[in-house]
């Protein structure tokens, strides 16, 4: 008899699956099954092959097994002919839904059944067939996006913007656009050349401003963006017209997008009420317009085109994302959550996954040696997402200001969200990791060092309440605590790593503040052992400089990055106030360079990160990642229960003392 996957054969000889492809079975992990790709292949975007056939006997008991079920499902009334739903959709659990409603300036609008423009009436068996689910888009429609999307960048390469506009651009579409995914590409171009709809004048000054700081570092854009007022043009245009806007009547998709793009760029400045305000009108707007319903679902009044639906599902996406990310920095509770109803995770036009990424904005002496990459846009924005559902798990579990958890709750989190976690690196595609062990000579894209960072600091968040003050009367013998500390630092050390590679290549002005929290995050960590054993000399303190010295560096293109660094100044005064009163004036007297720091030697200007040169200055390397033999001093174990980490968020109490 045939043994499937997880089976052993009699004598304890793990058989082959014959439903198993060949690159699942070679990674000895569980394949679906599905054909033509298994899922774990088209995550990975390998091609996926099955070597071998299932036997006649195994095939006739799966048929036997499917006639069974249908008659089950017969008897209970259920037709057996209906096409099945895509896995994880829950559509039989979805009654009709008469929620999306398009008035008569063709505008979609989301009203429940209470609503004032609603009447509850008799729905004759017309009407509910009318709105029974779909069957989803077909090859023709993706076809036809990705036709179209083809075309858009082709006449972008040919385009004759102003310099100043194509450059602001530009950068948007590096370092902004493919993580974020705030607006879908082709069709902003498009209607930017036609005058259409998705792309209003207020957005394209939204997207300029916010583009500002990182294309300026090109003198030759500086000097274009004088008359500008140096940029702050664009942002002041965006704000004066806002409230305008919104007074003219429903807002549309655009809106939407505008006020993410506001919220990113005030959060970055330390703006973040200013930040949470932008991002909370975007998150109610997204609901009025019914953009958290899944389109493909339903039918009725509001029959969708593939291209809307595509913007509306990545603008779903994009707003968990941010929403997120924000709660992350605020401490606060997430506000956007994945219900039955929501859009899939699923991107249609993957043609980003083919671009060609070239980071903006520079030193010409670091662009001339960078060679040219694969964005990997598509799946880097799928795969963010789902992590940022451990995330939103993570954050209302054990970082809930409004409702603590208890010490059962928080490790029974630990544990499921860390197996998540666990799975999802391992289902990471190859082109996606960055493992520290096998460092690349050049830097990935920033999207895709963004990614790696955010992982492990979602996987310190998920295991240092386990070893600090909140579990201090929980019973852990040594292991486990060994087990959670090892994986704290095993990140701590791989972020580190990461993001060195990333000034090398980059420099620290285009670090993003995803980017600057994963090194805060990294430096609780080391905080927390310099705590724990007062040693400050030990290579733990090495480590704990050397974030120090780049969240320095971040703070004057991300403002908000004071408030965390003067929460570890007070630590570290609490343990050496003359060695904190050192630190902070060995920091004072360091030159102010950048990414925008160049001399008139141009090309030939020897630039380098200051946290790179301190790193090999102070002959500190990050070494192997396996930890997992690693000695551990006992007294770390014993005093780590008696310490509190520095805050999860950016916006700790500190900074609204005006630190």
């Amino acid at each position: 008899m045939p043994v499937g996957d997880g089976v052993e054969a009699p004598g304890g000889i793990r058989k082959k699956s014959a439903f198993s492809c060949d690159g699942c079975r070679r990674r000895k992990v569980k394949c679906d099954g599905g054909r033509p790709v298994c899922a774990r292949c088209a995550a990975r975007q390998e091609e996926c092959v099955y070597k071998l056939s299932p036997s006649i006997s195994y095939t006739q008991k799966l048929e036997n097994r499917v006639q069974a079920l249908e008659q089950a499902l017969q008897k209970a009334g259920v037709d057996a002919g209906r096409p099945l739903s895509d896995p994880g959709s829950q559509e039989d659990s979805i009654t009709p839904f008469q929620g999306l409603e398009k008035g008569e300036d063709g505008r979609i609008s989301f009203h429940g059944s209470t609503s004032l423009t609603k009447l509850t009436t008799s729905t004759s068996a017309a009407e509910r067939a009318q709105n029974s689910l779909l069957d989803g888009l077909g090859d023709q429609d993706k076809n036809q996006l990705i036709s179209n999307a083809l075309a858009e960048r082709a006449f972008e390469e040919i385009s004759s913007l102003p310099e100043l506009m194509q450059a602001l651009l530009d950068s948007h579409w590096c370092w902004v656009q493919p993580l974020f995914n705030f607006i879908y590409r082709p069709v902003f171009t498009r209607d930017l050349h036609t005058n259409g709809p998705y792309c209003p004048y207020i957005l394209i000054n939204a997207v300029l401003a916010h583009s500002v700081r990182w294309a300026k570092a090109d003198s030759h854009i500086a000097m274009l963006l004088e008359p500008y007022d140096n940029g702050a043009y664009f942002s002041q245009q965006v704000k004066d017209n806002l409230m305008g806007e919104i007074q003219k009547g429903p807002a549309q998709i655009p809106m939407v997008q505008t006020l993410l793009i506001l919220s990113a760029q005030e959060s970055g400045k330390g703006n973040l009420t200013q930040s949470w305000l932008y991002s909370g009108m975007a998150f109610r707007l997204l609901e009025d317009l019914g953009v958290i319903v899944d389109g493909r679902k339903f039918t009725g009044a509001v029959n969708f085109s593939a291209e809307e639906l595509e913007i509306r599902n990545r603008l779903f996406w994009s707003c968990y994302l941010w929403d997120k990310l924000l709660s992350l920095y605020l401490g606060r509770l997430p506000v956007i959550q994945e219900t039955k109803m929501s859009p899939p995770r699923n991107i249609m036009d993957d043609t980003g996954e083919l671009d060609i990424w070239r980071p903006q904005g520079i030193p010409p002496h670091l662009a001339a040696v960078y060679p040219p990459m694969q964005a990997h846009t598509t799946s880097c924005f799928v795969h963010i997402c789902s992590l940022a559902e451990i995330l939103d798990v993570v954050l209302v579990t054990m970082y809930n200001p409004v409702e603590q958890s208890s010490h059962a709750e928080v490790l029974a989190c630990a544990a499921s969200q860390g197996r998540k976690l666990t799975d999802w690196y391992d289902d990471l595609p190859r082109h996606l990791k960055i493992r520290v062990s096998e460092m690349p000579q050049h830097c990935p894209p920033s999207h895709i060092v963004t990614l790696n960072c955010l992982y492990h600091s979602i996987r310190i968040l998920l295991h240092r309440p386990i070893l600090t003050s909140f579990n201090r009367n929980v019973d852990m013998v040594g292991a486990e605590k060994a087990t959670h500390l090892r994986q704290c630092l095993e990140s701590a050390t791989a972020v580190l790593s990461i993001y060195d590679l990333f000034v090398r290549s980059f420099g620290d002005g285009h670090v993003v503040l995803s980017q600057a929290y994963t090194i805060y995050t990294a430096a609780s960590i080391f905080l927390l052992q310099v705590q724990a054993t007062k040693d400050l000399h030990s290579s733990a303190m090495d480590h704990l400089k050397f974030c120090i010295d780049a969240l320095e560096r971040i703070k004057h293109s991300s403002p908000v990055i004071r408030s965390p660094l003067a929460l570890i100044y007070k630590q570290l005064e609490t343990l050496d106030p003359t060695f904190a009163s050192l630190q902070r004036k060995t920091i004072a007297q360091m030159p102010v360079q950048s990414a925008f720091h160049e001399t008139q030697a141009g090309a030939n200007c020897p630039y380098v990160s200051y946290a790179s040169s301190w790193l090999d200055s102070h002959d500190l390397h990050f070494g192997d990642m396996d930890l997992s033999n690693v000695p551990l001093d006992p007294e770390i174990f014993s005093s780590l229960p008696n310490l509190e980490p520095v805050s999860a968020n950016v916006n700790a109490d500190i900074w609204n003392q005006g630190v």
